[in-house]
């Protein structure tokens, strides 16, 4: 009787020991779910990323006949009204595609703020990276400075209809001498060249 319960113990312990060593060869190792982790999350990263829609815009630089000549180009559309005038007045500073033109900001200059007013009338503040206060330009300058201001932002801000340009944070008289500057004037062509024809 004694021979049969050895047996029994040495066979039931075999058995535990073959469904052990299965439990083991069948289970899932622990490196194989981090690595299957990994691949989800960069594909859930690289689903998120999305280029910038492309914003076509007019610009206005200075020609050779001394006016105002537009010219179209494309940027990266982005979002808020102060954002967008930012990136119109950094595409002004950087300058025409055209090597016959030129911008009629003065270099570095930046904008500060876009205030809003009433009816479409916006206050735009200027500045320089490298000085302070109200840059020295000719009346001709200032005239072509100002307009391309003016037309490129209420041009491709549907919110802006008038804009008064200020330098700093104080609103002079005049925009650098010449100009109205304490009144939000609307675009105008008068200092725009005609589009040559053929």
């Amino acid at each position: 009787m004694s021979r049969r319960v050895a047996s029994s113990i040495v066979i039931a312990a075999a058995l535990l020991v073959i469904l052990a060593v299965a439990l083991l060869v069948l289970r899932p190792g622990p490196s194989e779910e981090p690595q299957e982790q990994a691949v989800v999350e960069t594909e859930a990263e690289a689903i998120e990323v999305e280029p910038l829609e492309p914003w076509p815009v007019t610009l206005y630089f200075a020609g050779a006949q001394g006016l105002l000549e537009a010219e179209g180009q494309e940027l990266e559309l982005v979002e808020g009204l102060q954002e967008r005038a930012g990136a119109l007045v950094d595409a002004l500073v950087r300058g025409p595609v055209n090597e016959e033109w030129y911008s009629p900001l003065p270099e570095g200059t930046v904008l500060l703020a876009i205030d809003p007013g009433p009816d479409g009338s916006h206050f735009v503040s200027l500045g320089q990276e490298a000085s302070e206060g109200v840059p020295q330009m000719g009346s001709r300058e200032e005239i072509l400075m100002t307009y391309a201001v003016i037309n490129t932002l209420a041009e491709n801000l549907d919110e802006v209809e008038r804009v008064a340009i200020m330098w700093g944070s104080t609103q002079g008289r005049t925009v650098a001498g010449q100009i109205e500057g304490t009144r939000p004037q609307p675009p105008s062509t008068r200092w725009v060249a005609r589009p040559t024809s053929g």
